[in-house]
């Protein structure tokens, strides 16, 4: 799902700027043979972990079938 898509479908549903942050402003990175890599900003989509993914897949859905 591609930010900008989730960006669109806020907008329509006038739903807060700071969903979209939230969505964002995330950092990851990972451990690789023993040791922890830089942190990186992902670019689109979202965690699969994110307590908010289920909420914006709902949002999705419902736009796809509208």
């Amino acid at each position: 799902m591609k930010w900008s898509f989730i960006k669109n479908v806020l907008g329509e549903m006038k739903i807060p700027r700071f969903i979209m942050y939230c969505v964002t402003s995330v950092k990851s990175n990972v451990h690789w043979k023993g040791s922890q890599n830089e942190y990186f900003k992902p670019k689109r989509g979202l965690k699969e972990d994110d307590p908010m993914s289920p909420y914006l897949f709902v949002l999705y859905l419902g736009k796809k079938n509208a």
